[in-house]
């Protein structure tokens, strides 16, 4: 699996990251592995500047979640 080329601020966020692709993979798992790695990077560099980063990993695999499960949700024509 790639990390398509990004690395984690800190080893902190490195183990955050890790620990909530894990987490999303358990969650959603039909969403491919490279695409919860790719989003997880990408979200999660959006709270970069957060002043307070307890909670970023949580926002981050709340959201990918969220994500993730609406976009399995069947979309009815109108």
């Amino acid at each position: 699996m790639s990390d398509h080329g990004r690395t984690a601020a800190t080893p902190d966020d490195a183990r955050a990251l890790a620990q909530l692709t894990r987490s999303v993979r358990a969650r959603c798992p039909g969403v491919p592995d490279e695409a919860i790695t790719e989003r997880a990077h990408h979200v999660y560099q959006r709270y970069a500047r957060a002043k307070v980063r307890e909670f970023v990993p949580l926002l981050v695999e709340r959201e990918l979640v969220a994500e993730f499960r609406a976009a399995r949700i069947p979309r009815i024509a109108p």
